[in-house]
């Protein structure tokens, strides 16, 4: 599977049906998320974490990747 093809399947099932268990095939445990100058470390557990609580706010988020460009 191409990238833009891993991308476009992560955002469309795991993102959108909520598919917790799989972030771990997406997500590095080095993962972090950059503020400005600072790196900030979450990891798998930090980007699932996000994902509920971003469940919270929209509870019935889908997400449809209409054009990629790469």
């Amino acid at each position: 599977m191409e990238n833009k093809d891993r991308m476009k399947y992560f955002y469309e099932h795991i993102t959108s049906e909520h598919s917790l268990d799989e972030v771990c095939d997406y997500v590095s445990v080095d993962c972090i998320i950059r503020v400005g100058e600072r790196c900030i470390p979450v990891g798998v557990d930090g980007v699932k974490q996000h994902m509920i609580e971003v469940r919270k706010t929209y509870p019935d988020l889908k997400m449809t990747i209409l054009n990629q460009y790469w």
